[in-house]
């Protein structure tokens, strides 16, 4: 191969890596969360091709890239803790999380290998519901156990305190009077 063939097959692979990496550029995935007391799922879809016009048929980047992943940020809003997944399928169930709590989840498409641009979701925050079983053990302490606990303190020490009166209380008098 001479010197000019050599550059020329090196353009067109210049030319075919950029016109590939720009034609690949990965759009953000949608998100959608569904929250319980203490989890959140966050269902996501993958992005579509760009489209050079608007009337073809919208091609899903996973159909093209089999490896495509998504790399999770969950920001816990309370704490300020964020921290982060990847995951490979369209699901994700974050469990263990605190009751009341907003958390914001963010997400980004990448696939494995050369770099290509990605555009990330927009943050979308979700609180976790209250803890009804939380709220009911309280009540049943505070309106059951203690006043039970408390009535059953106070009997026992007006008990012990008229037992001492009648029993302990009595002194003899001597007896060389």
């Amino acid at each position: 191969m001479s010197y000019n063939g050599l550059h020329q097959r090196v353009f067109k692979e210049l030319k075919l890596l950029t016109l590939c990496s720009i034609s690949s550029q990965i759009g953000p995935p949608e998100v959608a969360l569904t929250t319980d007391e203490k989890s959140i799922s966050v269902v996501l879809t993958a992005p579509e091709k760009w489209k050079r016009n608007p009337e073809d048929f919208p091609v899903s980047m996973q159909q093209i890239y089999s490896n495509l992943k998504y790399n999770v940020s969950v920001l816990n809003t309370k704490s300020n803790r964020t921290w982060s997944q990847c995951v490979t399928n369209h699901t994700l169930v974050l469990t263990w999380l605190e009751p009341n709590t907003l958390y914001c989840i963010h997400v980004e498409s990448f696939v494995p290998g050369p770099p290509r641009r990605a555009q990330p979701s927009e943050k979308q925050c979700a609180r976790t519901l209250k803890d009804q079983s939380s709220e009911f053990k309280a009540k049943i302490i505070f309106w059951y156990v203690l006043p039970v606990s408390v009535t059953v303190f106070l009997f026992s020490v007006m008990g012990y305190s008229i037992y001492r009166y009648i029993h302990v209380g009595k002194e003899k008098h001597p007896e060389n009077l």
